[in-house]
Protein backbone atom coordinates (compact mmCIF):
# COMPACT_ATOMS: atom_id res chain seq x y z
CA UNK A 1 0.00 0.00 0.00
CA UNK A 2 2.73 2.36 0.94
CA UNK A 3 4.76 1.66 -2.42
CA UNK A 4 1.58 2.33 -4.72
CA UNK A 5 1.44 5.64 -2.77
CA UNK A 6 4.79 6.44 -3.17
CA UNK A 7 4.76 5.56 -7.07
CA UNK A 8 1.88 7.66 -7.71
CA UNK A 9 3.65 10.47 -5.49
CA UNK A 10 6.52 10.16 -7.48
CA UNK A 11 4.69 10.47 -11.31
CA UNK A 12 2.02 13.20 -9.79
CA UNK A 13 5.70 15.01 -9.24
CA UNK A 14 7.31 14.18 -12.32
CA UNK A 15 4.21 15.70 -14.22
CA UNK A 16 4.32 18.84 -12.57
CA UNK A 17 7.96 19.29 -13.01
CA UNK A 18 7.30 18.62 -16.58
CA UNK A 19 4.59 20.85 -16.98
CA UNK A 20 6.46 23.71 -15.16
CA UNK A 21 9.42 23.17 -17.51
CA UNK A 22 7.03 23.47 -20.49
CA UNK A 23 5.41 26.37 -19.09
CA UNK A 24 8.55 27.92 -18.24
CA UNK A 25 9.76 27.22 -21.84
CA UNK A 26 7.09 28.46 -23.56
CA UNK A 27 6.40 31.87 -22.27
CA UNK A 28 9.91 32.14 -22.81
CA UNK A 29 9.00 32.23 -26.43
CA UNK A 30 5.49 33.44 -26.50
CA UNK A 31 5.16 33.86 -30.64
CA UNK A 32 4.51 30.57 -31.84
CA UNK A 33 0.56 29.22 -31.96
CA UNK A 34 1.82 26.04 -30.46
CA UNK A 35 2.92 28.05 -27.48
CA UNK A 36 -0.50 29.96 -26.97
CA UNK A 37 -2.10 26.96 -27.55
CA UNK A 38 0.08 25.10 -24.94
CA UNK A 39 -0.18 28.00 -22.26
CA UNK A 40 -4.41 27.92 -22.84
CA UNK A 41 -4.53 24.60 -22.76
CA UNK A 42 -2.58 24.55 -19.57
CA UNK A 43 -4.73 27.53 -18.02
CA UNK A 44 -7.98 25.97 -18.78
CA UNK A 45 -7.41 22.72 -17.01
CA UNK A 46 -6.70 25.11 -13.90
CA UNK A 47 -9.51 26.98 -14.01
CA UNK A 48 -11.86 23.77 -15.47
CA UNK A 49 -13.52 23.21 -11.41
CA UNK A 50 -14.53 26.38 -11.59
CA UNK A 51 -16.31 26.28 -14.76
CA UNK A 52 -17.82 22.93 -14.01
CA UNK A 53 -19.02 24.28 -10.46
CA UNK A 54 -19.89 28.19 -12.19
CA UNK A 55 -20.89 27.45 -15.91
CA UNK A 56 -23.59 29.15 -16.42
CA UNK A 57 -22.64 32.10 -13.77
CA UNK A 58 -19.35 32.70 -16.07
CA UNK A 59 -21.42 32.12 -19.54
CA UNK A 60 -23.78 35.15 -18.93
CA UNK A 61 -21.07 37.18 -17.49
CA UNK A 62 -18.96 36.70 -20.77
CA UNK A 63 -22.22 36.89 -23.45
CA UNK A 64 -22.02 40.50 -23.80
CA UNK A 65 -17.81 41.28 -22.99
CA UNK A 66 -16.67 40.72 -26.86
CA UNK A 67 -13.70 38.90 -24.83
CA UNK A 68 -12.22 36.44 -27.18
CA UNK A 69 -9.96 33.52 -26.43
CA UNK A 70 -6.99 34.50 -28.44
CA UNK A 71 -5.02 30.55 -28.35
CA UNK A 72 -7.99 28.82 -30.46
CA UNK A 73 -8.23 28.92 -34.02
CA UNK A 74 -10.57 31.95 -35.40
CA UNK A 75 -9.96 33.61 -31.89
CA UNK A 76 -13.48 33.29 -30.77
CA UNK A 77 -15.15 34.90 -28.02
CA UNK A 78 -15.27 33.80 -24.57
CA UNK A 79 -18.82 33.20 -24.46
CA UNK A 80 -19.09 30.62 -27.86
CA UNK A 81 -16.88 28.37 -26.00
CA UNK A 82 -18.57 28.58 -22.62
CA UNK A 83 -21.72 27.87 -23.82
CA UNK A 84 -20.86 24.49 -25.72
CA UNK A 85 -19.01 23.57 -22.17
CA UNK A 86 -22.27 24.80 -20.22
CA UNK A 87 -24.60 23.09 -22.50
CA UNK A 88 -22.29 19.87 -22.63
CA UNK A 89 -22.02 19.84 -18.48
CA UNK A 90 -25.88 20.30 -18.18
CA UNK A 91 -26.14 17.55 -20.23
CA UNK A 92 -23.73 15.10 -18.32
CA UNK A 93 -25.34 16.15 -15.31
CA UNK A 94 -29.01 14.83 -17.00
CA UNK A 95 -27.50 11.73 -17.58
CA UNK A 96 -25.76 10.84 -14.13
CA UNK A 97 -28.36 12.32 -12.35
CA UNK A 98 -31.69 10.91 -14.04
CA UNK A 99 -33.84 13.37 -10.97
CA UNK A 100 -32.53 16.75 -12.83
CA UNK A 101 -34.78 17.62 -15.90
CA UNK A 102 -33.95 19.15 -19.05
CA UNK A 103 -37.04 21.84 -20.24
CA UNK A 104 -37.91 23.69 -23.19
CA UNK A 105 -40.54 25.60 -24.71
CA UNK A 106 -41.45 23.85 -27.41
CA UNK A 107 -42.77 26.55 -29.75
CA UNK A 108 -39.91 28.77 -29.18
CA UNK A 109 -37.29 25.84 -29.36
CA UNK A 110 -38.86 24.94 -32.85
CA UNK A 111 -38.97 28.30 -34.29
CA UNK A 112 -35.41 28.79 -33.01
CA UNK A 113 -34.94 25.39 -34.63
CA UNK A 114 -36.07 26.49 -38.11
CA UNK A 115 -33.93 29.65 -38.05
CA UNK A 116 -31.25 27.32 -37.29
CA UNK A 117 -31.87 24.88 -39.75
CA UNK A 118 -32.61 27.93 -43.17
CA UNK A 119 -29.45 29.33 -42.04
CA UNK A 120 -27.17 26.10 -42.38
CA UNK A 121 -29.53 25.32 -45.92
CA UNK A 122 -28.37 28.89 -46.95
CA UNK A 123 -24.68 28.50 -46.02
CA UNK A 124 -24.93 24.56 -48.13
CA UNK A 125 -26.02 26.15 -50.99
CA UNK A 126 -24.27 29.84 -51.25
CA UNK A 127 -20.43 28.38 -50.76
CA UNK A 128 -20.34 26.77 -47.27
CA UNK A 129 -19.21 27.62 -44.20
CA UNK A 130 -15.78 29.41 -44.84
CA UNK A 131 -12.97 29.92 -42.07
CA UNK A 132 -9.77 32.50 -43.32
CA UNK A 133 -8.17 32.01 -40.23
CA UNK A 134 -8.42 27.98 -40.62
CA UNK A 135 -6.73 28.58 -44.17
CA UNK A 136 -9.62 28.50 -46.23
CA UNK A 137 -10.35 30.20 -49.44
CA UNK A 138 -14.01 31.37 -48.82
CA UNK A 139 -14.32 33.42 -45.70
CA UNK A 140 -17.62 34.75 -43.85
CA UNK A 141 -17.83 31.42 -41.37
CA UNK A 142 -17.83 34.27 -38.22
CA UNK A 143 -20.80 35.40 -38.29
CA UNK A 144 -22.39 31.90 -39.12
CA UNK A 145 -20.83 30.48 -36.03
CA UNK A 146 -22.24 33.42 -34.02
CA UNK A 147 -25.74 32.34 -34.98
CA UNK A 148 -25.25 28.56 -34.41
CA UNK A 149 -23.31 29.32 -30.52
CA UNK A 150 -26.19 31.51 -29.87
CA UNK A 151 -28.72 29.12 -30.25
CA UNK A 152 -26.19 26.72 -28.17
CA UNK A 153 -25.87 29.05 -25.66
CA UNK A 154 -29.67 29.55 -25.19
CA UNK A 155 -30.47 26.16 -24.60
CA UNK A 156 -27.47 25.62 -22.18
CA UNK A 157 -29.20 28.96 -20.12
CA UNK A 158 -32.74 27.84 -20.12
CA UNK A 159 -32.95 23.88 -19.97
CA UNK A 160 -32.49 24.37 -16.29
CA UNK A 161 -34.37 26.41 -13.93
CA UNK A 162 -32.30 29.47 -11.99
CA UNK A 163 -32.55 29.16 -8.00
CA UNK A 164 -34.69 32.24 -6.55
CA UNK A 165 -31.32 33.51 -4.60
CA UNK A 166 -28.95 33.83 -8.33
CA UNK A 167 -31.87 35.52 -9.96
CA UNK A 168 -30.90 39.04 -9.17
CA UNK A 169 -27.11 37.96 -9.85
CA UNK A 170 -27.67 35.78 -13.27
CA UNK A 171 -30.04 39.30 -14.53
CA UNK A 172 -26.67 41.60 -13.64
CA UNK A 173 -24.49 39.19 -14.98
CA UNK A 174 -25.99 39.54 -18.01
CA UNK A 175 -25.32 43.27 -18.55
CA UNK A 176 -22.42 43.73 -16.80
CA UNK A 177 -20.05 41.90 -19.60
CA UNK A 178 -20.29 45.60 -21.65
CA UNK A 179 -18.47 47.05 -19.29
CA UNK A 180 -15.48 44.98 -20.93
CA UNK A 181 -15.76 46.92 -24.23
CA UNK A 182 -14.23 50.18 -22.51
CA UNK A 183 -10.71 48.54 -22.37
CA UNK A 184 -10.25 48.78 -26.17
CA UNK A 185 -10.06 52.57 -25.79
CA UNK A 186 -7.92 52.23 -22.39
CA UNK A 187 -5.33 49.69 -24.11
CA UNK A 188 -4.73 51.91 -26.75
CA UNK A 189 -4.71 55.42 -24.88
CA UNK A 190 -2.15 53.56 -22.18
CA UNK A 191 0.15 53.10 -25.10
CA UNK A 192 2.33 50.33 -27.24
CA UNK A 193 2.88 48.53 -23.57
CA UNK A 194 -0.58 47.62 -23.43
CA UNK A 195 -1.16 46.47 -26.80
CA UNK A 196 -1.06 43.08 -25.73
CA UNK A 197 -4.62 43.69 -24.01
CA UNK A 198 -5.87 43.69 -27.98
CA UNK A 199 -5.35 40.14 -28.01
CA UNK A 200 -8.42 39.67 -25.46
CA UNK A 201 -10.77 42.73 -26.58
CA UNK A 202 -11.57 43.81 -29.63
CA UNK A 203 -9.44 46.28 -31.38
CA UNK A 204 -12.62 47.45 -33.91
CA UNK A 205 -13.60 50.01 -30.79
CA UNK A 206 -9.96 51.62 -31.07
CA UNK A 207 -10.05 52.44 -34.34
CA UNK A 208 -11.64 55.46 -34.21
CA UNK A 209 -8.98 57.24 -31.98
CA UNK A 210 -5.99 55.27 -34.13
CA UNK A 211 -7.85 57.10 -37.49
CA UNK A 212 -8.57 60.38 -35.82
CA UNK A 213 -4.29 60.42 -34.41
CA UNK A 214 -3.15 59.33 -37.44
CA UNK A 215 -5.50 60.53 -40.14
CA UNK A 216 -6.04 63.89 -38.42
CA UNK A 217 -9.46 63.13 -38.15
CA UNK A 218 -11.84 65.96 -36.29
CA UNK A 219 -14.27 63.83 -34.34
CA UNK A 220 -12.06 61.54 -31.90
CA UNK A 221 -15.05 59.00 -31.03
CA UNK A 222 -14.39 56.49 -28.10
CA UNK A 223 -16.34 53.70 -29.25
CA UNK A 224 -15.70 51.15 -26.56
CA UNK A 225 -16.40 54.07 -23.75
CA UNK A 226 -19.23 54.65 -25.57
CA UNK A 227 -20.82 51.27 -25.84
CA UNK A 228 -19.57 49.93 -22.35
CA UNK A 229 -21.68 52.36 -20.28
CA UNK A 230 -25.00 50.14 -21.45
CA UNK A 231 -23.68 48.16 -18.32
CA UNK A 232 -24.22 50.99 -15.58
CA UNK A 233 -27.41 52.04 -17.41
CA UNK A 234 -29.28 49.17 -18.02
CA UNK A 235 -28.37 48.57 -13.89
CA UNK A 236 -29.83 51.37 -12.99
CA UNK A 237 -33.42 50.41 -14.93
CA UNK A 238 -33.12 47.10 -13.22
CA UNK A 239 -32.36 48.40 -9.90
CA UNK A 240 -34.48 51.84 -9.50
CA UNK A 241 -37.10 51.21 -12.72
CA UNK A 242 -38.23 54.50 -14.29
CA UNK A 243 -40.43 55.91 -11.12
CA UNK A 244 -37.19 55.09 -8.99
CA UNK A 245 -35.00 57.13 -10.98
CA UNK A 246 -37.29 60.43 -11.70
CA UNK A 247 -38.08 60.03 -7.42
CA UNK A 248 -37.19 63.79 -6.52
CA UNK A 249 -36.34 62.87 -3.19
CA UNK A 250 -33.32 60.98 -4.15
CA UNK A 251 -32.37 63.43 -6.94
CA UNK A 252 -28.51 61.54 -7.05
CA UNK A 253 -29.89 58.90 -8.75
CA UNK A 254 -31.64 60.86 -11.79
CA UNK A 255 -27.84 62.67 -11.60
CA UNK A 256 -26.02 59.06 -12.17
CA UNK A 257 -28.62 58.38 -14.82
CA UNK A 258 -27.54 61.33 -16.62
CA UNK A 259 -23.89 61.34 -15.78
CA UNK A 260 -23.87 57.63 -17.27
CA UNK A 261 -25.76 59.31 -20.39
CA UNK A 262 -23.28 61.69 -20.81
CA UNK A 263 -20.05 59.05 -20.71
CA UNK A 264 -21.71 57.24 -23.29
CA UNK A 265 -21.99 60.43 -25.58
CA UNK A 266 -18.31 59.89 -25.91
CA UNK A 267 -18.59 56.72 -28.61
CA UNK A 268 -20.17 59.72 -30.67
CA UNK A 269 -22.86 56.58 -31.53
CA UNK A 270 -26.76 58.69 -31.36
CA UNK A 271 -28.27 54.64 -31.80
CA UNK A 272 -26.34 54.46 -28.56
CA UNK A 273 -28.71 57.37 -26.83
CA UNK A 274 -32.00 56.49 -28.61
CA UNK A 275 -31.98 52.53 -27.51
CA UNK A 276 -31.38 54.34 -23.90
CA UNK A 277 -34.38 56.40 -24.60
CA UNK A 278 -36.19 53.22 -25.60
CA UNK A 279 -35.54 51.60 -22.83
CA UNK A 280 -36.75 54.30 -20.02
CA UNK A 281 -39.83 54.72 -22.51
CA UNK A 282 -40.74 50.85 -22.40
CA UNK A 283 -40.27 50.62 -18.81
CA UNK A 284 -42.18 53.81 -17.96
CA UNK A 285 -45.14 52.52 -20.03
CA UNK A 286 -44.73 49.10 -17.89
CA UNK A 287 -44.58 50.55 -15.12
CA UNK A 288 -47.85 51.85 -15.49
CA UNK A 289 -47.24 55.61 -15.09
CA UNK A 290 -48.22 57.33 -18.04
CA UNK A 291 -51.30 57.61 -16.84
CA UNK A 292 -50.36 59.41 -13.51
CA UNK A 293 -48.51 62.40 -12.23
CA UNK A 294 -45.49 61.05 -13.42
CA UNK A 295 -46.03 61.48 -17.39
CA UNK A 296 -45.66 65.13 -16.65
CA UNK A 297 -42.78 65.28 -14.51
CA UNK A 298 -40.93 63.22 -17.48
CA UNK A 299 -42.06 65.96 -19.83
CA UNK A 300 -40.99 68.54 -17.00
CA UNK A 301 -37.11 67.19 -16.87
CA UNK A 302 -37.02 66.94 -20.63
CA UNK A 303 -37.61 70.11 -20.70
CA UNK A 304 -35.91 71.57 -18.03
CA UNK A 305 -32.47 69.01 -19.78
CA UNK A 306 -33.16 70.51 -23.02
CA UNK A 307 -33.36 74.00 -22.19
CA UNK A 308 -29.71 73.27 -20.26
CA UNK A 309 -28.69 71.70 -23.25
CA UNK A 310 -29.10 74.78 -25.54
CA UNK A 311 -26.41 77.21 -24.42
CA UNK A 312 -23.54 74.61 -23.66
CA UNK A 313 -24.18 72.34 -26.98
CA UNK A 314 -21.96 73.89 -29.19
CA UNK A 315 -18.97 73.98 -26.62
CA UNK A 316 -18.70 70.30 -26.06
CA UNK A 317 -16.35 67.82 -27.12
CA UNK A 318 -17.35 67.65 -30.95
CA UNK A 319 -17.63 63.55 -30.66
CA UNK A 320 -20.88 63.92 -27.89
CA UNK A 321 -22.34 66.84 -30.15
CA UNK A 322 -22.39 64.22 -32.92
CA UNK A 323 -24.10 62.20 -30.12
CA UNK A 324 -27.17 64.82 -29.36
CA UNK A 325 -27.17 65.89 -33.50
CA UNK A 326 -30.57 63.98 -33.76
CA UNK A 327 -32.04 66.46 -31.26
CA UNK A 328 -33.54 69.92 -32.20
CA UNK A 329 -29.93 71.81 -30.70
CA UNK A 330 -27.36 74.06 -32.42
CA UNK A 331 -23.82 72.07 -32.57
CA UNK A 332 -20.99 72.48 -34.59
CA UNK A 333 -21.06 72.56 -38.55
CA UNK A 334 -18.38 69.72 -38.31
CA UNK A 335 -20.48 67.22 -35.91
CA UNK A 336 -23.42 67.88 -37.82
CA UNK A 337 -21.88 67.19 -40.91
CA UNK A 338 -20.24 64.05 -39.76
CA UNK A 339 -23.55 62.85 -38.45
CA UNK A 340 -25.66 63.59 -41.49
CA UNK A 341 -22.60 61.98 -44.01
CA UNK A 342 -23.23 58.79 -42.04
CA UNK A 343 -27.03 58.53 -42.45
CA UNK A 344 -26.88 59.83 -45.92
CA UNK A 345 -24.32 56.79 -46.26
CA UNK A 346 -26.97 54.17 -44.56
CA UNK A 347 -29.85 55.93 -47.01
CA UNK A 348 -27.91 55.21 -49.87
CA UNK A 349 -27.18 51.51 -49.30
CA UNK A 350 -30.61 50.50 -47.97
CA UNK A 351 -31.76 51.89 -51.14
CA UNK A 352 -29.21 49.65 -53.69
CA UNK A 353 -29.66 46.63 -51.13
CA UNK A 354 -33.74 46.70 -51.67
CA UNK A 355 -33.41 47.14 -55.34
CA UNK A 356 -31.57 43.52 -55.08
CA UNK A 357 -33.48 42.16 -52.68
CA UNK A 358 -35.97 40.53 -55.50
CA UNK A 359 -32.72 38.67 -56.26
CA UNK A 360 -32.33 36.93 -52.70
CA UNK A 361 -36.75 36.77 -51.99
CA UNK A 362 -35.95 32.55 -51.55
CA UNK A 363 -32.68 31.85 -51.37
CA UNK A 364 -30.25 34.54 -49.56
CA UNK A 365 -26.81 36.10 -50.45
CA UNK A 366 -25.60 34.08 -47.78
CA UNK A 367 -22.10 35.27 -45.59
CA UNK A 368 -19.55 33.18 -48.05
CA UNK A 369 -17.13 35.93 -49.60
CA UNK A 370 -14.10 35.74 -51.08
CA UNK A 371 -10.74 37.96 -49.90
CA UNK A 372 -10.25 39.25 -53.16
CA UNK A 373 -13.98 40.34 -53.77
CA UNK A 374 -13.36 42.28 -50.30
CA UNK A 375 -10.14 43.66 -51.30
CA UNK A 376 -11.27 44.67 -54.95
CA UNK A 377 -14.55 46.78 -53.48
CA UNK A 378 -12.13 48.34 -51.66
CA UNK A 379 -9.33 49.10 -53.78
CA UNK A 380 -12.44 50.45 -56.11
CA UNK A 381 -13.86 52.76 -53.67
CA UNK A 382 -10.25 54.19 -52.86
CA UNK A 383 -10.40 55.07 -56.47
CA UNK A 384 -13.45 56.33 -56.72
CA UNK A 385 -14.97 53.61 -58.82
CA UNK A 386 -17.04 52.78 -56.44
CA UNK A 387 -19.70 54.60 -53.97
CA UNK A 388 -18.23 53.95 -50.15
CA UNK A 389 -21.19 51.95 -49.03
CA UNK A 390 -20.45 49.00 -51.71
CA UNK A 391 -16.93 47.98 -49.44
CA UNK A 392 -19.61 47.47 -46.43
CA UNK A 393 -22.49 45.62 -48.81
CA UNK A 394 -20.01 43.39 -50.32
CA UNK A 395 -18.77 42.46 -46.52
CA UNK A 396 -22.35 41.55 -45.37
CA UNK A 397 -22.94 44.97 -42.96
CA UNK A 398 -25.92 46.74 -43.92
CA UNK A 399 -26.39 48.15 -40.83
CA UNK A 400 -30.45 47.56 -40.89
CA UNK A 401 -31.80 44.23 -38.81
CA UNK A 402 -34.90 43.38 -41.49
CA UNK A 403 -31.95 43.34 -44.36
CA UNK A 404 -29.38 41.97 -42.66
CA UNK A 405 -31.85 38.67 -42.53
CA UNK A 406 -33.72 39.18 -45.89
CA UNK A 407 -30.97 39.76 -48.25
CA UNK A 408 -28.43 36.97 -46.30
CA UNK A 409 -31.30 34.65 -45.49
CA UNK A 410 -34.30 35.12 -47.92
CA UNK A 411 -37.91 35.39 -47.12
CA UNK A 412 -37.59 31.52 -45.47
CA UNK A 413 -35.11 33.42 -42.93
CA UNK A 414 -37.58 36.64 -42.11
CA UNK A 415 -40.62 34.81 -41.44
CA UNK A 416 -38.71 32.07 -39.54
CA UNK A 417 -36.65 34.99 -37.46
CA UNK A 418 -39.74 36.90 -37.10
CA UNK A 419 -42.11 33.94 -35.72
CA UNK A 420 -39.27 33.45 -32.84
CA UNK A 421 -39.23 37.14 -32.37
CA UNK A 422 -42.97 37.32 -31.52
CA UNK A 423 -42.65 34.23 -29.47
CA UNK A 424 -40.28 35.48 -27.48
CA UNK A 425 -42.52 38.52 -27.04
CA UNK A 426 -44.89 36.24 -25.76
CA UNK A 427 -42.92 33.91 -23.45
CA UNK A 428 -41.69 37.34 -22.09
CA UNK A 429 -44.90 38.66 -21.90
CA UNK A 430 -46.38 35.43 -20.44
CA UNK A 431 -43.67 35.59 -17.19
CA UNK A 432 -44.51 39.30 -16.74
CA UNK A 433 -48.35 38.77 -16.19
CA UNK A 434 -48.18 35.02 -14.99
CA UNK A 435 -45.33 34.22 -13.24
CA UNK A 436 -44.31 34.84 -9.48
CA UNK A 437 -45.08 37.96 -7.64
CA UNK A 438 -41.67 38.39 -6.44
CA UNK A 439 -40.25 38.41 -9.81
CA UNK A 440 -42.73 40.23 -11.10
CA UNK A 441 -40.21 43.66 -11.29
CA UNK A 442 -37.54 41.59 -12.87
CA UNK A 443 -40.11 40.47 -15.80
CA UNK A 444 -41.13 43.48 -16.30
CA UNK A 445 -37.13 44.85 -16.81
CA UNK A 446 -36.97 41.71 -19.34
CA UNK A 447 -39.82 42.67 -21.07
CA UNK A 448 -39.09 46.38 -21.64
CA UNK A 449 -35.34 45.53 -22.75
CA UNK A 450 -36.55 43.19 -25.09
CA UNK A 451 -39.45 45.77 -26.75
CA UNK A 452 -36.99 48.00 -26.64
CA UNK A 453 -34.29 45.96 -28.71
CA UNK A 454 -36.73 45.11 -30.68
CA UNK A 455 -38.09 48.44 -32.03
CA UNK A 456 -34.21 49.33 -31.95
CA UNK A 457 -33.43 46.09 -34.11
CA UNK A 458 -36.07 46.48 -36.71
CA UNK A 459 -36.08 50.96 -36.99
CA UNK A 460 -32.83 52.10 -36.17
CA UNK A 461 -29.73 49.62 -36.47
CA UNK A 462 -29.20 45.17 -36.15
CA UNK A 463 -27.63 42.56 -37.21
CA UNK A 464 -28.66 39.03 -36.99
CA UNK A 465 -25.53 37.33 -36.67
CA UNK A 466 -24.75 40.14 -33.62
CA UNK A 467 -27.76 40.83 -32.19
CA UNK A 468 -29.14 36.80 -32.51
CA UNK A 469 -27.75 36.39 -29.00
CA UNK A 470 -28.47 39.55 -26.96
CA UNK A 471 -32.42 38.56 -27.79
CA UNK A 472 -31.89 34.38 -26.68
CA UNK A 473 -29.99 35.57 -24.25
CA UNK A 474 -33.37 37.32 -22.66
CA UNK A 475 -35.78 35.05 -23.58
CA UNK A 476 -33.29 32.41 -22.42
CA UNK A 477 -32.91 34.36 -19.05
CA UNK A 478 -36.94 35.12 -18.84
CA UNK A 479 -37.26 30.73 -19.17
CA UNK A 480 -35.00 29.83 -16.77
CA UNK A 481 -36.12 32.41 -13.85
CA UNK A 482 -39.72 31.68 -14.19
CA UNK A 483 -39.92 28.23 -15.18
CA UNK A 484 -41.53 26.90 -18.74
CA UNK A 485 -45.22 27.33 -17.09
CA UNK A 486 -45.19 30.13 -14.65
CA UNK A 487 -48.95 30.12 -14.07
CA UNK A 488 -48.24 26.74 -12.35
CA UNK A 489 -45.28 28.03 -11.08
CA UNK A 490 -45.20 28.61 -6.98
CA UNK A 491 -44.44 31.45 -5.09
CA UNK A 492 -41.43 31.66 -2.60
CA UNK A 493 -44.23 32.38 -0.14
CA UNK A 494 -46.61 28.83 -0.90
CA UNK A 495 -42.91 27.40 -1.73
CA UNK A 496 -42.49 27.74 2.21
CA UNK A 497 -46.00 26.83 3.27
CA UNK A 498 -45.70 23.51 1.22
CA UNK A 499 -42.35 22.97 2.65
CA UNK A 500 -43.35 23.85 6.16
CA UNK A 501 -46.47 21.28 5.85
CA UNK A 502 -44.48 18.97 4.52
CA UNK A 503 -42.31 19.00 7.63
CA UNK A 504 -45.33 19.39 10.14
CA UNK A 505 -47.55 16.36 8.52
CA UNK A 506 -45.77 14.42 6.69
CA UNK A 507 -48.49 12.10 5.99
CA UNK A 508 -51.00 15.41 4.72
CA UNK A 509 -51.05 15.61 1.03
CA UNK A 510 -50.41 18.63 -0.59
CA UNK A 511 -52.10 21.36 -2.35
CA UNK A 512 -51.17 21.26 -6.19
Amino acid sequence: MDTTLGTRKVIETCLCVLVALLVGLFLAAPNSYFALLFLGGVLCLLVSPIIMRWHRELLLVFWNSSISVFFLPGHPEAWMVLAGLSLGITILNRILDGRRELKFVPQLSISLLVLLAVVLVTAQLRGGIGFRALGGDVQGGRKYIYIVAAVIAFYAVSSVRIPPEKVRFCVSAFFVGYIALAMSNFAYMLGPMFYWLFLFFPSSYALSQAEAEYMFGQVNRFNGIGVSMTAPFFMTIFFWGAAGILEWRKPWRLGTVILIVAISALGGFRSVLVLFGLVFAMMFWLEGLAKTRWLPMFFLVAAIGMVALMPVARHLPLVMQRSISFLPLKISPIAERDAAASTEWRLKMWKRLLAEAPHYFWLGKGYALSPTDISMAMESVRRGFFESYEAAIVAGNYHSGPLSVLIIFGIPGLLAFAVFLWLGWRTLARNYRHGPVELRVINRFLLACYLAKVAFYIGIFGDISSDLPFFVGLIGLGIAINGVDPGCTPSLAEKSTLEGDEQGNSERPLKD
